[in-house]
């Protein structure tokens, strides 16, 4: 017998209230954090094997190169990108902060940290980072920069991250 042909039998049907455990709702927020945990460690791998590294796909992401990501954004790059996460957990995991929008900073907090340590010694020895690019990195004009070169012209600068 269903609930609808007990109504036909001209039973009434009470509406029952829903009452919510102690501690229910905070286990509900342990819960979404841990899956935002694990699905943000999944998206820097999966980030790592497409682009290679954070920093590099944090550039295919940032599109506009504003620096920062609104939900928006941050939803249509990580699509078009074919990540299969959570993305709402994903973006609950990085704006912790909850200012609505992301930063590099908050995705891949070591890896921001390298680059500003390397903006530092590069202001340190240049005006901008176009003249630190034609006249330390790419003293050649080939508009490269290998690997090899950059480790000497870092090191000759005192940089060792």
């Amino acid at each position: 017998v269903t609930t609808d042909e007990v109504g036909k039998m001209g039973f009434r049907r009470r509406k029952v209230k829903k009452v919510a455990l102690p501690g229910a709702a905070e286990a509900r927020r342990e819960q979404e954090r841990m899956r935002g945990a694990l699905t943000l460690h999944a998206f820097r791998e999966f980030l790592k094997r497409r682009y290679g590294n954070v920093v590099r796909a944090w550039r295919a992401i940032d599109r506009d190169r504003s620096g920062h990501l609104t939900f928006s954004e941050f939803c249509n790059a990580v699509r078009d990108m074919g990540f299969q996460g959570g993305i709402k957990a994903l973006w609950g995991a990085l704006d912790q902060d909850g200012t609505g929008a992301i930063t590099l900073d908050e995705l891949a907090p070591v890896a921001m940290a390298e680059v500003s340590a390397f903006r530092k010694v590069l202001a340190a020895y240049f005006r901008s980072l176009d003249e630190a690019w034609f006249n330390g990195l790419d003293r050649s004009g080939t508009e490269r920069c290998t690997l090899a070169s950059f480790v000497r012209v870092a090191a000759s600068m005192g940089y060792t991250g």
